[in-house]
């Protein structure tokens, strides 16, 4: 083989080759990666619509665990009556966090910016309902938020 069949046996493909019903082969050009503002809008519909289900299914559990409370007692023994739902805002935290690291393994500064924007708000909704019955644990609690000892 010469060297112009080898440059050209190299060269990244431009065009695809489709074959028609008649089975005749023609080249067609290959679709253009879509646009970084398309990512960006496909990013933020993915996204919303995870937190449109994860809050559905926190709701969806909430309203099951009022009817079946005594069973999970176990989980709410030091919270306050009222939030005896909150292990559960402690499990989504905790899964927002693994996938705002694991999802975003090509950019790790964003992954890290949005694990922390997780933790932010965790700390603000903790420091807004202090749901815990001994002051002590809430204050603990919020100290390993504020440290990100999570």
């Amino acid at each position: 083989m010469d060297s112009d069949h080898m440059a050209i046996a190299t060269r990244p493909r431009q065009v695809e080759w489709h074959c028609d019903r008649l089975g005749s082969a023609q080249q067609q050009p290959r679709a253009a990666a879509p646009s970084p503002a398309t990512m960006r809008a496909a990013t933020l519909i993915w996204t919303a619509q995870t937190v449109a289900v994860s809050g559905t299914l926190l709701v969806v559990v909430c309203a099951r665990l009022k009817t079946c409370k005594d069973n999970y007692a176990f989980l709410a023994e030091k919270m306050e009556d009222s939030f005896y739902w909150w292990e559960l805002l402690l499990l989504l935290r905790k899964l927002l966090i693994m996938a705002a690291r694991m999802l975003n393994t090509s950019s790790p500064s964003r992954g890290w910016f949005l694990s922390s924007l997780v933790i932010v708000f965790s700390l603000w909704a903790h420091s807004y309902a202090r749901p815990y019955e001994d002051p002590w644990v809430d204050a603990a609690a919020a100290l390993s938020l504020w440290t990100g000892d999570d």
